[in-house]
């Protein structure tokens, strides 16, 4: 069985400091996946609760827990696309799983130097 968990990122403890610290914890104890969301919208006869008054970009909190991992999956349940421009969405992505993670494009897996920038021995 492969359990997730969704990162803080509404609310009080929605910080740089409580994502980093939240995906560390996560990964050290073996869970399989983080996610994040994004919530703009709420129905015109309903109350938005006052935890998703303020909720944090997906893209840039997956960041912050991809600067912090190396092997737990990393997902967005929610983005809603027709109130992102593409093309900023498209730069948020590939900043998310390759400048920010250690791990590199491979989620899954150890990132591998490439040839001309591992060091020789012996």
């Amino acid at each position: 069985m492969q359990i997730g968990f969704g990162l803080p990122v509404s609310g009080a403890w929605a910080t740089p400091q409580s994502i980093s610290r939240f995906a560390t914890l996560a990964e050290a104890n073996g869970y399989h996946s983080l996610w994040a969301f994004q919530r703009l919208l709420v129905g015109a006869d309903q109350q938005l609760d006052p935890v998703y008054h303020s909720v944090l970009d997906p893209l840039v909190a997956l960041g912050f827990a991809a600067a912090t991992t190396g092997r737990v999956r990393l997902g967005v349940a929610i983005v809603n696309v027709p109130f992102v421009e593409p093309a900023y969405l498209a730069k948020q992505g590939v900043a998310t799983r390759s400048g920010s993670s250690r791990a590199g494009h491979r989620r899954s897996s150890p990132r591998t130097p490439p040839a001309h920038r591992r060091r020789r021995t012996g």
